[in-house]
C-alpha cells in the first residue's frame, strides 16, 4: 500500500509550499549578505533630522540636531526669515571689539567654512538655565561645544552661556532672532564667538 511502501534513494520529497517558500527566503537572504557589516558614514555626507519649528523647544532641538549633523541648511532654518524681522548676534565682551558686522550671511559662511574642516563628529552638550515665555520666549543656556576641525590656530573646545531670543510669525513657525553670546569669567576657554570669528574670515 501507498501508506507503508518506503522511500526509494533519490526520489523528490513534496516539501509543501510552506517550507518551499521558507527555502526560496533563506537563499535570498543568503545572496544579500545581511551579516555584512555595514560601512561607516562619512561626516561629509548631509544628514537632516528637523521637525516644524511649531514650539521654541523643537527650536533648541533642530539647533542641536543641525550642529551634531554638520547640516548648514537646517542651521540657517533656525533663524528668523529676515524679511519680517532682523537677526541680530552679539558677540563676547572680550572680542566685541574686533568682531565684524553680523547677519545670516556670515552666520552662514563660518557654519560652512567649519563644517568643511570636519575632523570628527562635534559634541554640543548645554543645558537651559532659565526660559521666560510670552509671545516671544527667551532662554538662558550654559553650553559646552566640541567641535574637531583640523584648523591648528583656533579653539575646537568653547563654552560659556547664550542668551536666545526666539519669535513667532503669523504661521506659527518659532525661530531665533537674537543670540547673545556670553563669557562666563571663572572659565579659561574660548566663547563660541571665537569660532564664528575666525571661520568667518
Amino acid at each position: 500500500h501507498a501508506g507503508t511502501r518506503a522511500e526509494r534513494p533519490g526520489r523528490c520529497v513534496n516539501l509543501g509550499p510552506v517550507r518551499i517558500l521558507s527555502l526560496v527566503v533563506l537563499a535570498a537572504a543568503c545572496s544579500c549578505n545581511i551579516f555584512d557589516t555595514r560601512d561607516p558614514e562619512s561626516p561629509s555626507s548631509t544628514t537632516s533630522t528637523f521637525e516644524p519649528p511649531v514650539t521654541p523647544e523643537t527650536v533648541l532641538r533642530n539647533f542641536r540636531n543641525a550642529i551634531g549633523e554638520i547640516n548648514p541648511d537646517n542651521y540657517l532654518r533656525c533663524f528668523t526669515d529676515t524679511a519680517l524681522r532682523p537677526y541680530v548676534f552679539v558677540p563676547s565682551s572680550d572680542i566685541r571689539p574686533n568682531f565684524p558686522e553680523w547677519s545670516l550671511t556670515e552666520e552662514n559662511r563660518y557654519f560652512r567654512s567649519m563644517g568643511s574642516r570636519l575632523d570628527g563628529r562635534p559634541v554640543l552638550m548645554d543645558s537651559v538655565q532659565n526660559g521666560v515665555f510670552y509671545s516671544d520666549s527667551t532662554y538662558t543656556i550654559r553650553y559646552s561645544l566640541y567641535f574637531p576641525h583640523k584648523d591648528p590656530q583656533a579653539p575646537r573646545f568653547v563654552q560659556g552661556s547664550m542668551l536666545l531670543h526666539l519669535g513667532v510669525d503669523l504661521q506659527g513657525r518659532w525661530a531665533i532672532d537674537r543670540w547673545e553670546d556670553i563669557r562666563i569669567p571663572q572659565l579659561p576657554d574660548s566663547t563660541w564667538s571665537y569660532l564664528k570669528f575666525w571661520f568667518n574670515r
